[in-house]
């Protein structure tokens, strides 16, 4: 097994976590962009599952949560 794409979703990952810390009250974040990352993700948890690839789906599944909590907060009305 090649550990590649696993550091390569966990820089992804660790991505959208230094976004949603410094997001901020800005919320430039589009729902469609992620709506539809989430959508490719879950296809990769998918293949990764059906290929025996479990490491590599349950990397993707976590990208996904971590995904989505981004996509919460800049829906969310921030009262100043």
């Amino acid at each position: 097994m090649s550990y590649l794409p696993l550091i390569g979703l966990g820089v992804f990952i660790i991505a959208w976590i230094l976004e949603f810390f410094f997001m901020g009250k800005r919320k430039k974040i589009s729902p469609v962009f992620v709506g539809v990352y989430i959508l490719g993700a879950g296809i990769l948890v998918y293949d990764g599952f059906i290929s025996n690839e479990i490491y590599l789906g349950i990397g993707n599944l976590i990208a996904i949560v971590v995904a989505a909590i981004v996509m919460g907060k800049s829906m969310v009305d921030v009262k100043d």
